[in-house]
């Protein structure tokens, strides 16, 4: 298994040489945008996204507002932020920006004052910065980092000045990392062994260990409303890569399916919004490095459908005149579990019921009733039954087709996707495009690309 960590790096550090023997005579926006973080300018209080511009060593801003890049005064010009280090990674807190980057000897971490577009803190870091992940409540940062076959986790408390806390050797090659409810654990998630591990944020002391069925490329997760946190992982299968559930409480994996492509990173909604197919759901958005993104059902564990599943011919056979009788209504399919099939409900007289059984879905345990909602198992298909004025005879019964949603809605066209991030105040997606140098704006409610920054 190829592990995506150590080839991203090596291409960045590819580029960083290429970098240095060559000039480019046009100035773009982004160059290489490898990574993002959101947080607000200070006195204009203007959201912002910030853009590490590895290629170029520079910090692009977007006004998510207008989605458009905003000049920077500098002594190089109005371009953007230099740094004197190729950016990886960012975290912004309370107007500060903290960067970790590289240059051809060392890894560093630095702050930024984004009032005075100084720096005013900087730290080497024991090897080449991956990842990074800030909790503000305690201004703490954690770094991932690699030298060689070694690799690290060190966490700093940041401000103006940035002051190391403590460190780990990891004995296994991370890929991603988040904290769940209350920041009380730290998630590593490994690309090279088939676990997740859980650590003591402020001691970075292992507490014990997931498993999963496979190595896990990156990890992301939802903390529900009773402060648990489902961890959603994509690993790689001995036949491509799949989407899994995690519970954290149990280190049960839930469902799993295949997603398409190399995915390179993907962000969560924070909020379940309102899918095609008459269902909420928290909506996973997934950058693939094949040059492509597509979309995950997150609550029932499927890829969102080109097609979307729908049902036809709604038919009662019975004598009892339509207008009396008892009608079908709301019938509801889904997308991830619904398929193509036939549906009958039949009434049954002694015991004031409806026997309910699909084609393929089979004979259903639980019976529908007038006035209620009927719930099939898998969840593929619900309706409500009004009663009517006149009781249907015995056998007398209701059918319909299902079909099942159709292909998987990938928007194509896309150049070399790296990085999302989800800004839940603008409820907008962002993903850098590492080939073409832009960025691209999702809508998680349609699913669709609403502008691109270049």
């Amino acid at each position: 298994m190829k592990k995506i960590i150590q080839a991203s790096l090596s291409f960045i550090l590819l580029l960083m040489v290429s970098a240095c023997s060559s000039t480019s005579s046009t100035q773009t926006n982004f160059t290489y945008p490898s990574a993002m973080t959101l947080g607000y300018l200070p006195l204009s209080n203007t959201r912002t996204l910030f853009v590490a511009n590895t290629f170029t060593g520079t910090i692009s801003e977007i006004n998510t507002a207008t989605n458009s890049v905003m000049p920077i005064t500098t002594p190089a010009g109005t371009h953007a932020l230099q740094m004197n280090m190729y950016p990886k990674s960012l975290a912004y807190n309370d107007s500060y920006l903290y960067v970790a980057g590289f240059t051809q000897a060392a890894g560093l971490l630095e702050s930024l004052n984004l009032l005075t577009n100084q720096t005013t803190s900087t730290i080497y870091l024991r090897g080449y910065p991956l990842k990074t992940l800030l909790i503000p409540q305690t201004s703490t940062l954690f770094v991932l980092d690699a030298q060689n076959d070694n690799f690290y986790l060190e966490s700093f408390t940041v401000s103006n000045v940035i002051t190391p806390s403590t460190f780990t050797s990891l004995t296994f090659t991370p890929s991603s990392m988040i904290t769940g409810p209350d920041n009380r654990e730290l998630f590593v998630s490994s690309n090279d062994q088939p676990f997740i591990s859980v650590l003591d944020p402020y001691t970075l002391i292992e507490i014990k260990r997931i498993v999963t069925d496979y190595p896990v490329s990156v990890i992301g997760g939802i903390v529900n409303q009773y402060a648990n946190t489902m961890l959603y992982a994509m690993v790689y299968t001995s036949t491509g890569y799949n989407f899994e559930s995690i519970n954290t409480e149990n280190g049960i994996t839930g469902y799993e399916f295949t997603v398409p492509g190399i995915p390179y990173d993907f962000t969560i909604t924070p909020q379940r919004v309102a899918l095609d197919d008459d269902h909420f759901s928290y909506l996973g958005i997934v950058a693939n490095a094949n040059g492509y993104i597509h979309f995950l059902n997150i609550d029932h564990g499927c890829n969102i459908p080109l097609t979307p599943s729908s049902f036809t011919g709604l038919r009662l056979t019975s004598s009892i005149p339509a207008s009396l009788a008892s009608s079908i209504q709301s019938i509801i399919t889904n997308d991830c579990t619904t398929q193509s099939e036939i549906w009958t409900v039949v009434y049954n007289s002694g015991a004031k019921n409806y026997t309910v059984a699909g084609t393929v879905s089979g004979l259903q345990a639980n019976p529908a009733r007038n006035g209620t909602f009927f719930d099939s198992i898998n969840d593929g298909v619900s309706f409500y039954i009004n009663p009517g004025t006149t009781a249907l005879n015995n056998n007398d019964m209701f059918t319909f087709n299902t079909i099942a949603a159709q292909n998987i809605k990938i928007l194509t066209g896309i150049g070399f996707p790296e990085n999302v991030i989800m800004d839940q105040i603008t409820n907008q997606a962002y993903i850098t495009d590492i080939l073409t140098n832009s960025i691209y704006v999702i809508s998680p409610a349609t699913q669709s690309v609403i502008a691109t920054i270049k």
